[in-house]
């Protein structure tokens, strides 16, 4: 009879730390406060509000070059709407992943930001944003495969060898 009422008690604690409603109401509030900051241009300040594993993954230099090409292609936000959620409990971690459709000065896009933890504990750990101003022109494309042509060696001279006739 013990064993059942700890199990029970023990149910009720871990259904409890895992509200989804409340992870949402936690991760909505840190979301503002990152596109409040991302608007800021800052990306010093939006690097400092993610967490271990984000900054494990992605260097303070790749975090300004992200926000440059988002601030420069797509510009300041200014709407954003939830359009999807999720929280689960795995592994003994919550993870809340939580989808934005973004108006941005130039264009719409998708932002996704996946955190770790609960209530204050809760850690950003990746912020995506998807939208065709993000991708590259053909020019850029072929920047970026040819790289420096002073560098590259001249290609070696083509000779064409007629066709043999089928005898």
């Amino acid at each position: 009879m013990k064993f059942r009422n700890f199990l029970m008690v023990l149910a009720v604690l871990v259904i409890s730390a895992c509200n989804p409603m409340e992870q949402l109401g936690a991760a909505e509030e840190k979301i503002e406060a990152f596109q409040a900051r991302y608007n800021d241009g800052d990306a010093g300040v939006l690097y400092r509000m993610t967490g271990e594993d984000f900054r494990t993954a992605t260097t303070r230099e790749q975090m300004d070059g992200l926000v440059a090409l988002f601030s420069g292609r797509l510009g300041r936000i200014e709407s954003s709407e939830r359009t999807g959620f999720n929280s689960q409990f795995k592994n003994g971690l919550n993870i809340t992943t939580i989808t934005m459709e973004t108006q941005f000065e130039q264009g719409a896009g998708t932002e996704t930001f996946v955190f770790h933890g609960t209530g204050e504990d809760m850690e950003l750990v990746g912020w995506t944003v998807n939208s065709p101003r993000l991708m590259l022109s053909p020019e850029e494309m072929r920047m970026l495969s040819e790289g420096d042509p002073r560098e590259r060696p001249d290609p070696p001279e083509r000779r064409v060898v007629p066709e043999r006739s089928g005898e």
